[in-house]
């Protein structure tokens, strides 16, 4: 069964490879992920070379149905962050 990266294994990764402590480590990928954040919140894609591409999509009202109840069922006007890994 995989395993889910979290926030805190790249913190403990960052500081053993980089050498920086926990504190410094968990500040500097709180500020890459806050950049990246804003950066999709102005309306802009962001693409890390050799990791992949985060972007902002707009999904439309549209009829759907409950697949456990089999009921029709709305699905409101909504913004999605799809994610395209590097290949």
């Amino acid at each position: 069964m995989n395993r889910t990266l979290t926030r805190n294994d790249l913190i403990e990764a960052i500081s053993d490879k980089v050498g920086l402590s926990l504190n410094d480590s968990s500040n500097m990928i709180e500020n890459i992920f806050d950049f990246i954040l804003n950066e999709l919140e102005n309306g802009n894609d962001v693409k890390i070379s050799s990791f992949g591409t985060f972007k902002v999509k707009h999904k439309n009202l549209r009829m759907g149905r409950n697949p456990k109840t089999g009921i029709d069922a709305v699905s409101y006007t909504h913004l999605t962050l799809p994610t395209t890994p590097y290949v």
